[in-house]
């Protein structure tokens, strides 16, 4: 982060805890079918699922943050998942939108920017579509699965049946308005807080671009660190960034510089913040990954 400028990182860290208790706020909204658990009490294990995402790999951070939660809503753990997977619904579609504004602003991209955008959109819209059917024909799906599954043993087979069908009262939030609404709004919210955390953090190695350029780079990092991938979501915020600044023909050494001043500063807060709610919570890091969590 050299040559970064150091005041920045104070507007960068208040929009950052912003967007975490934001989220929290919505995952409160998502659980309260199941559960009248507090935002508060939910904050933690928010924080613990991020902290292990910087240490765990494949996104296996929702697992602790599932766990965590279990201990303050007493749900199993298959609702409480379930409830997670609403969220990336919503966060898809936040993105997506994101993606799209941000694509037709652009007067000129580089072919590849255009090819990867459209693609990417593309998936999470399948995705997307995928989800809406789970939810919209929950029986027939599940229905169609068992059918797909006489392969595996009948008791592998039976289990499996039983955790998703435990698993579909996560979705009960998709049936109330006031819930989709909601947490629609708060979805919009949240992500125009990491938005404005981007341009602080172009702006502190000074770096100027237009708005859609942040939706772009916005959209890329959400979709990047959503794949499976190396701990820390190591190399997704760095590629984000670059081909952000590159769709724009800017210095992409700005962009990596901006992207190391964003994935320290987020690392350094979700670490900080995971390890004291773990510390304040009746779990253990061996607990977290070692637990027989169903």
């Amino acid at each position: 982060m050299r040559g970064a400028n150091p005041a920045a990182i104070v507007p960068f860290t208040a929009c950052l805890l912003v967007f975490y208790v934001i989220r929290t706020y919505r995952w409160k909204i998502l659980l309260s079918p199941m559960s009248d658990v507090r935002t508060r009490e939910l904050f933690g294990p928010v924080m613990i699922g991020y902290g292990a995402n910087f240490i765990l790999p494949f996104q296996l951070g929702e697992v602790a943050r599932t766990m965590a939660a279990m201990d303050r809503t007493r749900l199993p753990f298959m609702p409480i998942a379930f409830s997670i997977l609403v969220e990336r619904l919503f966060d898809f579609l936040v993105i997506l939108a994101a993606l799209a504004i941000s694509l037709s602003m652009h007067d000129r991209l580089p072919g590849y920017v255009t090819t990867f955008g459209l693609g990417i959109g593309a998936v999470v819209a399948a995705v997307i579509a995928a989800m809406v059917l789970f939810v919209l024909k929950t029986d027939a799906v599940l229905a169609g699965l068992e059918r797909t599954i006489v392969f595996l043993p009948a008791k592998m087979s039976a289990a499996i049946m039983r955790q998703l069908r435990i698993g579909v009262a996560g979705l009960q939030s998709l049936r109330s308005r006031r819930v989709l609404l909601v947490a629609g709004m708060t979805s919009v919210v949240q992500w125009a807080f990491i938005a404005l955390c981007i341009w602080v953090s172009l702006s502190a190695v000074g770096a100027t671009v237009p708005v859609q350029t942040v939706l772009l780079i916005l959209a890329l990092i959400v979709i990047g660190s959503s794949i499976p991938t190396a701990p820390g979501y190591l190399g997704s915020f760095q590629a984000g960034y670059v081909v952000g600044i590159e769709a724009i023909n800017g210095d992409p050494v700005q962009g990596m510089s901006a992207s190391i001043f964003y994935h320290v500063i987020y690392a350094a807060t979700a670490l900080a913040l995971g390890m004291l709610a773990l510390r304040h919570s009746r779990l253990t890091w061996r607990t977290l990954t070692t637990t027989d969590t169903v």
